[in-house]
């Protein structure tokens, strides 16, 4: 997996093949919001489980957001963002801070519909895409799913934010320059 920033990648959308499409897409959904290149290839010498590519992508970006971030501690960054990503009837808050304690805290208000599928992923597998994230990253990140009845709407609501909370993570912060995002770094 390969994540920067820099200019937009043209060709982001073939450069992502974890063979499960739906999953192709959220990546390149936190690449597009977040104003990240991102390159993601799975391959597998046997059997393709969704629940091990799901973990094994969300733990590998995870770890390529954490490398991003102590590339950019040096300058002084944020290191805390959160989003709210809309589509349609589907809206997520997401709220992401690199103190390195890693934690997923998703929430479903009552109101959402869940669904066991989505495309041609279960929605558990895309929670534990999330978890292993947070675990390759270190961040602490909080998953508020509002509303939602598609579930295509809701996880891609909730990617978007992920993005764009990541992206404003890695903002430039001079005031921290040569610390931690966290009071544990001064």
């Amino acid at each position: 997996m390969y994540l920067a920033r820099g200019p937009r990648d043209p060709d982001l959308k073939h450069r992502l093949q974890t063979g499960l499409e739906f999953l192709n897409h959220l990546l390149e959904t936190i690449a597009w919001r977040g104003r990240f290149n991102l390159t993601a290839e799975y391959r597998t010498s046997g059997y393709s489980l969704m629940h091990v590519v799901a973990e094994d992508v969300g733990m590998t970006l995870g770890h390529a957001f954490g490398r991003l971030v102590q590339e950019h501690l040096a300058g002084g960054i944020d290191g805390s963002g959160f989003s709210v990503g809309v589509i349609h009837e589907a809206q997520v808050l997401v709220a992401v801070s690199m103190e390195g304690r890693p934690a997923l805290h998703l929430t479903f208000q009552p109101a959402v519909r869940r669904h066991e599928q989505v495309e041609d992923m279960l929605s558990v597998d895309l929670e534990n895409c999330l978890s292993a994230c947070s675990q390759g990253a270190l961040p602490t990140v909080h998953v508020d799913i509002r509303s939602g009845s598609d579930p295509h709407h809701t996880w891609e609501a909730a990617f978007r934010a992920l993005g764009e909370a990541m992206n404003a993570c890695l903002s430039a912060n001079s005031y921290r320059t040569g610390t931690t995002p966290g009071v544990k770094g001064i």
